[in-house]
């Protein structure tokens, strides 16, 4: 497999709730996606969570590290064909409404942590969430 590196976050909002999205593939996960030319994995990731959930605003609070998953090209959803090694945040917010202004993305949502470990496609972003759990809401 390809090793291909992207940028994400976690995200919450004022009720410490974390904003999942589905794709087009109707998979449920955090909100990430590629770095653009001259772009920082901060910088990426902060675009890619406003982008995909229709945020106005997020504040970076603290990277976490690196989320390495399967995942898939444009032209092959079946099999997994690269590793994503996300380079991933965590960003508060005090808005609630998402919009996603991305073709890409059917819908976002609000959930509680419990909800996330429940409803994520992939258990390496679940085992991601649960590894940093305390780090997410110590730094309220």
């Amino acid at each position: 497999m390809i090793d291909v590196n992207k940028a994400g976050g976690i995200v919450l909002n004022t009720k410490n709730n974390i904003l999942i999205i589905t794709n087009d593939i109707h998979r449920l996960t955090l909100p990430k996606g590629s770095i653009e030319d001259n772009e920082s994995f901060e910088q990426a990731a902060e675009r890619e969570v406003l982008e995909e959930s229709g945020l106005r605003h997020v504040s970076r609070v603290k990277k976490f590290g690196v989320l390495i998953r399967p995942g898939y090209t444009d032209d092959n959803h079946e099999v997994p064909s690269v590793t994503k090694h996300i380079h991933m945040y965590l960003f508060k917010t005090d808005e609630f409404d998402l919009n996603p202004n991305v073709k890409d993305i059917i819908s976002a949502q609000w959930v509680t942590f419990e909800e996330a470990i429940k409803i994520l496609s992939w258990d390496e972003e679940k085992q991601f969430l649960i590894q940093y759990k305390e780090s997410l809401f110590d730094c309220n």
